[in-house]
């Protein structure tokens, strides 16, 4: 992860990285996040401002909140995610591995990378309690087969 970081930004060095050290807490729901953010926040020496994925996800769909901390002289990066947030990461992750492609820096087929981006709108509008887009989940069930065999041609 760290190597295909450096290799994705050639401007990057490795000490200018802000999260080589890092962990990752599920949490049940967007107050659940809201309130560990607020927590970290009180407690512990956050550096810059937090990233609110899920309020202004990546191009991709990516959803999560990232703060990062100093903590015993090293930096860490926090991520915060709910359940949703996270089954859609690691599906990103996982469809990524199967294709061989950085699926997450949008590196892909365009068809898989859209299918993505409109499985995390539609998860979006579950995670907030909201109806369906009609014209999303149309695209996103036309998009399906394409996708299958996409992930069946490279198993």
């Amino acid at each position: 992860m760290i190597v295909d970081k450096l290799a994705r930004l050639p401007g990057m060095r490795l000490s200018q990285m802000q999260d080589i050290g890092g962990c990752r807490a599920i949490l049940p729901d967007r107050q659940a996040v809201a309130a560990v953010l607020a927590r970290i926040e009180r407690n512990w020496e956050v550096r810059g401002q937090p990233r609110n994925y899920s309020a202004n996800p990546t191009p991709q769909g990516y959803r999560a909140m990232h703060v990062i901390v100093a903590r015993d002289g090293r930096l860490v990066e926090i991520q915060l995610r709910t359940p949703r947030e996270h089954s859609w990461a690691v599906a990103v992750e996982r469809f990524s591995h199967q294709l061989g492609q950085d699926l997450k820096s949008g590196v892909g087929p365009p068809a898989m990378l859209r299918y993505l981006r409109l499985l995390s709108e539609l998860t979006e509008l579950r995670e907030r309690g909201a109806p369906a887009d009609q014209h999303l989940a149309g695209e996103f069930e036309r998009l399906a087969p394409q996708v299958a065999k996409l992930l069946k041609r490279d198993n």
